[in-house]
């Protein structure tokens, strides 16, 4: 599978598949306030071609967080090379976005909290957890509304690190 699709995939999944077998919340209030000290809450947002919209994040959040991360044997998510989009928060998936229009939002800063830690594990096969956090950013679901798209089946996230499937 190449590495954009994957990457799409891994940390896309939860805004249009609803196939989840459990989810279960990490309490790490000391990791989200290290988060908090040291990185930015907000990021641009940005639309590719295909019509992917994402809040591009500082690659920081999974670059140094992977290493600190409150549970063992996630790597980190396949998002980083050329063509790649980096640390991100999913905002459109592709196969939703059937205007095909720009959006022009589009590099205005976008601001979020944390919420909470997750540990899910979606029904595929190729992938057995997600660490991500769960963040609040109503501009967000502002933005889906005014595009005519519903919320997302799930929070919005940034996805930290994954086990593959085996």
């Amino acid at each position: 599978m190449g590495s954009y699709l994957l990457a799409i995939l891994l940390g896309s999944f939860l805004m249009i598949n609803s196939k989840i077998n459990s989810r279960e919340i990490v309490f790490c209030p000391e990791f989200l306030e290290e988060i908090k000290c040291h990185f930015p809450l907000s990021g641009t947002l940005k639309q590719e071609p295909d019509g992917f919209t994402y809040v591009d994040l500082d690659d920081r959040y999974i670059h140094e967080l992977i290493q600190h991360l409150p549970c063992e044997g996630f790597s980190k998510p396949p998002y980083f090379g050329p063509g790649l989009i980096g640390a991100h928060i999913t905002v459109i998936m592709p196969e939703e976005w059937t205007t095909f229009q720009k959006i022009e939002e589009c590099g205005t800063e976008v601001s979020f909290s944390l919420k909470e830690c997750e540990v899910v594990h979606p029904a595929r096969e190729d992938i057995s957890e997600i660490f991500l956090i769960t963040i609040e950013a109503p501009f967000l679901g502002n933005l889906r509304a005014k595009y005519g798209l519903p919320p997302p089946l799930f929070d919005f996230h940034i996805s930290l690190g994954y086990k593959p499937g085996v």
